[in-house]
């Protein structure tokens, strides 16, 4: 075994999440590093694209081990998990690439690594555990496309970092310029 002890959060985290998120990790970047001109809409949609092709070749992998049982019970479940987790990754991957500062590099690729395995880990351990518990990865799922949602629309909001790169600005003084009016407004109601 890779992984010393049998427990549902060694299963979970090291078993599934990490091999599979890290694997996801390595495909995504070798990606976006051969297509440096993705805006971050594209990243998030061929992080998209990527986790429905696993989350396909995962699930013939159950069908021929499980039967035909299970797949309609995987496309609802597993499926929208493979396709959040993957968005999000590639998400902070590329802005990661958009970032100048080492800092801010370091902290969403840190991102990209942390979040979608922390939420593959949480669904796996829901499912392993079951009982009550399995009560909890349908409104967790939707949290989590919810957020995907909103960061494909913040998305929307960034430029292109060729653009960006054509203007002389960096990505972090852009976010400071666009968070600028909110600050105002917070300063000015309190």
């Amino acid at each position: 075994a890779l992984v010393p002890g049998e427990g549902v959060i060694a299963a979970s985290l090291v078993k599934a999440a990490l091999v599979e998120k890290l694997g996801a990790l390595a495909v995504i970047y070798l990606i976006q590093r051969n297509y440096r001109s993705f805006n971050l809409v594209e990243a998030i949609v061929s992080g998209v694209i990527f986790g429905a092709g696993f989350s396909f070749v995962e699930n013939i992998a159950y069908l021929t081990a499980y039967g035909r049982s299970i797949i309609l019970v995987r496309a609802i479940f597993s499926v929208p998990l493979h396709l959040v987790t993957c968005g999000l990754l590639a998400y902070y991957l590329a802005l990661r690439n958009y970032s100048e500062s080492s800092f801010y590099r370091r902290y969403n690729a840190l991102r990209a690594v942390i979040i979608p395995i922390a939420l593959h880990a949480v669904y796996d351990s829901l499912l392993l555990r079951g009982g009550s518990l399995l009560y909890f990865i349908g409104p967790m799922l939707i949290i989590m496309v919810m957020a995907l949602e909103i960061v494909f629309a913040h998305a929307k909001t960034i430029p292109f970092l060729n653009e960006l790169r054509a203007e002389h600005i960096r990505f972090e003084d852009w976010l400071s310029v666009y968070r600028q009016p909110r600050y105002e407004r917070w300063i000015s109601r309190s």
